[in-house]
């Protein structure tokens, strides 16, 4: 069982050592560069990447958006059409209203046409008839 609590500073010492080593070897300053141009080459992919995702998720809107919009296009026409089917519909059934109308009318003027002939036929009947009275009277 280690000692717990207890620091060994033996690895701290060889990172001095070593910090020490590599800043008087003559390579030190070109090693520190690269190691730099290193790091600025991760962060300029990291910001690539980033933006890459930034475009896509934009274009992933758009596409969405462009869907949506397709869908209520397709919504409103389908809507349009319903209610211009209603509207024929209305339309013929006006129509065919006012044709059952002026079909009543018609039926009623040619019944009461019927009934003043039938009423003149029997007044004319009458009127024969009274003249044949009164004639055999005279």
């Amino acid at each position: 069982m280690k000692n717990q609590g207890v620091f060994d500073p033996t690895a701290l010492e060889r990172a001095a050592i070593a910090l020490r080593e590599l800043n008087q070897s003559p390579h030190a300053a070109k090693a520190l560069e690269a190691m730099i141009k290193t790091e600025e080459a991760k962060k300029a992919d990291k910001q690539a990447l980033q933006k890459q995702h930034e475009i896509s998720k934009v274009k992933v809107e758009g596409e969405e958006r462009r869907r949506n919009m397709d869908h209520q296009k397709q919504v409103n026409q389908q809507i349009a059409d319903y209610n211009d089917k209603l509207e024929r519909e209305r339309t013929k059934d006006k129509l065919k209203e006012k044709e059952l109308t002026a079909q009543r009318m018609r039926e009623e003027a040619e019944e009461s046409i019927r009934r003043q002939e039938n009423m003149r036929r029997e007044t004319l009947t009458l009127g024969k008839k009274n003249n044949i009275i009164s004639q055999t009277k005279c």
